[in-house]
């Protein structure tokens, strides 16, 4: 099924946090060169510019995945013409910090978005289109996959689209560490608890109220 590298990246892609293409925010950081980094990477995934996005990650998610998978991921993901991936509004909800331990400034950003993923309708192993209830049951069965993964509330199916419409609330962190130069960001995955403690300690993560 051409869909499942999809499901076995989603944890990957929202660690990266994509906001691609409309951006809206309630308020703009203190820091201006906050500020001026979270747009510049932004504008960026507007752009689908990954190699500048992937630049602007904290570069110990890539002892995870190696960014040059990871980008070849991305732009198979989101230019896949069968399954297309596309993040509508991405809303700045609150900035919390700073936070300033062993000389490295952190914020946390709490943040909703609202995503498409388009399906085109599978086929047989003749090319046929599958008829409407075999149809009708891989549709299920990739809903009930996303909504394990994403929360059964936020994922649902339009048929006449053939749209997965995804609402997430998430958290991501802008790390600003004099060894890496400017900020650079991660989303926040707490299933993933020990590649968070390499990027951001527990004990920041407490003081920032994220748990």
């Amino acid at each position: 099924m051409h869909h499942m590298h999809l499901l076995r990246l989603l944890p990957f892609l929202f660690v990266i946090t994509l906001g691609r293409p409309v951006v809206a925010q309630k308020g703009a950081p203190a820091d201006t060169s906050l500020a001026r980094a979270m747009n510049a990477y932004l504008l960026a995934t507007q752009r689908g510019d990954f190699a500048y996005v992937l630049e602007q990650v904290h570069p110990k998610l890539y002892t995870v995945i190696p960014k040059e998978a990871m980008l070849q991921a991305m732009e198979k993901t989101f230019n896949d013409p069968e399954v297309s991936m596309v993040i509508d509004t991405v809303m700045v909800q609150r900035i919390k910090g700073p936070v300033k331990e062993a000389g490295i400034v952190y914020h946390s950003i709490s943040y909703e978005n609202h995503m498409r993923m388009h399906s085109s309708p599978d086929q047989g192993p003749d090319g046929a289109p599958l008829d409407a209830a075999e149809q009708a049951e891989r549709d299920q069965a990739l809903l009930v996959m996303l909504q394990a993964s994403m929360g059964k509330d936020q994922v649902r199916f339009d048929e006449g689209s053939r749209d997965y419409l995804i609402r997430s609330g998430n958290t991501m962190f802008a790390v600003k560490d004099p060894a890496l130069g400017d900020w650079k960001f991660v989303g926040y995955k707490p299933e993933m608890e020990a590649l968070m403690g390499m990027m951001v300690p527990e004990k920041v993560r407490k003081k920032l109220g994220v748990k």
